[in-house]
């Protein structure tokens, strides 16, 4: 694989060893608007044309067959529906939620049936757990574990695993890692060889090293966009995904639906199911009836994973545990931690706070709200005193004077990002011998008192500009203020993160 790069950073092509290629356009705030096959201007090549909101929401999605997949959101940048118009109307789908003050989904209304789980009706099966959290008994079906905790035995099932803890071998099949701990090679009745870019995986290979599938990804993380058959460019077919990322559909070059895909809430798949990328985006490996999480395999039939999680207890006292028992409202990209399905889009921009003894002067406050680039922010409160602004939630709502270690926290912020961005591009974070020595700094630093103040404090001594209300709204703060740019998520980390250096989605 070989990439490109513009002045800011961002990549503008992807070239597989075959010399097919994508290339990607980009909004001066870092959005992708287009992918396009093998540098396509205009017509099918032109796989994907994405639009955004003021806020850097998307709105739509449209793909190179002409189907078109829309996102409403509500004032608190949730997502409040997804449709997708399709070629015909039959196959036409509109998902909309609604949520309770803690931005849990409480209503969930489809409009088209064909999209229904049918699988099986109401089920009651007992289970049986040990003093370490580890199932012993599904209904009939008994487990046992190895000494590191996998699940060794399922009913007659048996599986194997590698030093790392990695899925070596179940039923009728083995698997191989490559040094980054991501899934090499898949053999039971035939082989699989499977190819990455970073954690996407994006071409599939047979024993004799002929590509048999390629992928091409949106921007989003797991986000399956188009598949190819073979190595041409001939067999397309679009994937389109609902709320939490799940593979619901495929078209073809015209648009027509080719299969719908129905999953229960914890991803068992329907029998007539189709493809590699499926619940949540993620692998589905039929040959084991199991999901490929990266750094652990996950059991819909369990609800939970194979294996205990990585990360230890950072995500949570059940090491088994799927997104906190809530696959409504969480994803698991990684197979480590629960992610929010729908966290709210985190915009570039800047945060300026000051404070009693040694805030910034209303007029330099208002000098940075001019100098800011205006394409880059949205409507946004910039003023001092006496200004209210609606913004999106978080927990701050007392001052902090930050100047004092202003030099030292910047330089941890620093480096805080950077290995963020160095772990996720590893395979299983922490599983990996490799990235072990970045995870352990990543939690060190994120202990030391100058990012605690910011990020694990409660938020409440963040800075008084950002106080949230019931209502939504923030009062302003005594002493000068300023906000340019949202710079603001649904949680604490999303601000923290934020703080001292451009914000991303």
């Amino acid at each position: 694989m070989s990439y490109q790069y513009d002045l800011a950073g961002r990549r503008t092509r992807l070239t597989w060893p075959d010399a097919f290629h994508v290339t990607y356009d980009h909004l001066v705030t870092g959005e992708v608007t287009h992918i396009r096959e093998n540098g396509a201007a205009s017509g099918i090549g032109v796989l994907a044309t994405y639009a955004y909101d003021d806020r850097g929401g998307r709105v739509s999605l449209t793909r190179g067959n002409g189907t078109v997949t829309s996102y409403a959101h509500d004032d608190a940048s949730r997502l409040s529906s997804l449709t997708q118009d399709l070629s015909g109307t039959v196959h036409d789908l509109t998902l909309a939620f609604s949520y309770n003050p803690a931005s849990q989904i409480v209503t969930s209304t489809r409009g088209n049936d064909l999209y229904a789980w049918t699988g099986h009706g109401n089920v009651t099966r007992g289970y049986t757990v040990n003093g370490l959290n580890q199932l012993t008994a599904a209904g009939s079906t008994s487990l046992t574990h190895d000494a590191r905790g996998n699940i060794s035995g399922m009913g007659a099932a048996s599986y194997g695993y590698s030093s790392e803890n990695m899925l070596t071998s179940g039923p009728g099949t083995t698997l191989t890692y490559d040094p980054l701990l991501r899934l090499y090679q898949m053999l039971g009745t035939a082989a699989v060889r499977f190819q990455y870019d970073g954690l996407a995986m994006i071409g599939e290979y047979d024993a004799s090293g002929a590509l048999t599938k390629r992928y091409v990804h949106g921007p989003g993380t797991d986000e399956p966009l188009v598949e190819y058959a073979g190595s041409g460019t001939a067999s397309r077919t679009w994937l389109h995904a609902d709320e939490r990322g799940s593979i619901i559909a495929r078209s073809d070059a015209s648009g027509a639906i080719t299969a719908i895909n129905a999953y229960d809430e914890y991803g068992i798949p329907a029998a007539t199911n189709t493809g590699r990328h499926q619940y949540t985006g993620q692998a589905w490996l039929p040959e084991l009836g199991k999901y490929h999480y990266k750094a652990r395999m996950y059991a819909p039939t369990l609800g939970r994973f194979m294996q205990t999680d990585p990360i230890g207890y950072a995500a949570g006292m059940n090491l088994y545990a799927y997104v906190k028992g809530d696959p409504v409202n969480f994803t698991d990209p990684l197979g480590l931690q629960a992610l929010p399905s729908n966290p709210p889009p985190v915009e570039p921009g800047i945060v300026v706070i000051g404070h009693r003894q040694n805030g910034v002067a209303p007029s330099a406050v208002q000098e940075v709200c001019r100098k800011t680039p205006k394409a880059t922010l949205a409507p946004v409160w910039c003023g001092s005193a006496g200004t209210t602004q609606t913004l999106p939630q978080n927990n701050a709502h007392r001052p902090v004077d930050i100047t004092e270690t202003e030099d030292r926290t910047k330089r941890l912020i620093t480096r805080f990002n950077q290995l963020k961005k160095e772990i996720q591009r590893c395979p299983g974070a922490a599983a990996s011998a490799a990235c072990r020595p970045l995870w352990d700094e990543y939690e060190q630093i994120s202990r030391s008192p100058e990012i605690q103040r910011i990020r694990d404090n409660n938020y409440d001594r963040f800075a008084a500009a950002m106080t949230y209300l019931i209502t939504g709204s923030v009062a302003a703060a005594s002493g000068p203020i300023a906000l340019a740019g949202w710079a603001l998520g649904a949680t604490g980390e999303a601000v923290t993160e934020c703080f001292f250096s451009q914000c991303t989605r």
